[in-house]
């Protein structure tokens, strides 16, 4: 027989979340204008979307066919432990529809591309999207996996932020340790087109490299 465990929860919230909405949602608590876009489907896009709607944040979102993941955070006293949803499919009419609203954008727009692609997506999506801020003279801020980060160093964002372990893949290397590594391949991000860099280190904190060459920690 399989062995189960019950335990239960002192307490339980539920937010809309993804690097990108928590970015609108700060700059919302800090009287910033902003618009949230992306993939909204089935009963959590609603929910999303009401959130949204009740906290007066404006949106442009895209209602798919299937539910938008749904990720589950356990926290204990000693270890936080996340389950991640399974991403939805988002069809070909669907992202181009994200690339004509986004074509919009104009200089003095800033734009946060945050998370992960849909399960069926290209990752040249990414580059798309930074393309279309380049030529609308439009600043971009990038938070995504590695692997795509460092094809878009190119498009000069206005700032990335990398994860000391995100930086590491970003080079090919197993891990970095030392201070002296940061700032290599912090800076090496911005000899490759990043303006400015935030490495976060988790509880120890976090570095800013800045365009003007300076560091702080």
């Amino acid at each position: 027989l399989n062995k189960f465990t019950y335990t239960y929860a002192n307490s339980t919230q539920k937010f809309p979340g993804g690097k990108s909405v928590n970015v609108s949602r700060m700059l919302f608590n800090l009287g910033v204008p902003s618009v949230i876009t992306g993939f909204i489907g089935g009963y959590p896009g609603g929910f999303v979307k009401k959130w949204f709607e009740d906290h007066q944040l404006d949106h442009k979102l895209i209602e798919i066919d299937e539910d938008s993941s749904t990720n589950v955070k356990l926290k204990t006293p000693n270890e936080q432990i996340v389950i991640k949803g399974k991403k939805p499919n988002i069809s070909e009419e669907k992202l181009e529809e994200l690339m004509f609203y986004l074509s919009r954008i104009r200089e003095g727009d800033i734009v946060v591309l945050g998370g992960s692609i849909p399960e069926n997506a290209t990752p040249d999506i990414y580059i798309r999207i930074a393309e279309i801020c380049q030529a609308n003279r439009a600043e971009s801020v990038i938070d995504v996996l590695p692997a795509q980060l460092i094809d878009l160093l190119k498009y000069k964002p206005l700032l990335i932020k990398p994860n000391i372990s995100d930086l590491a893949k970003m080079f090919g290397i197993d891990e970095i340790e030392k201070e002296e590594d940061i700032i290599k391949y912090a800076k090496k991000c911005q000899e490759l087109g990043a303006r400015n860099v935030i490495v976060t280190l988790s509880e120890k904190g976090s570095y800013l490299f800045s365009e003007d060459g300076e560091v702080f920690r």
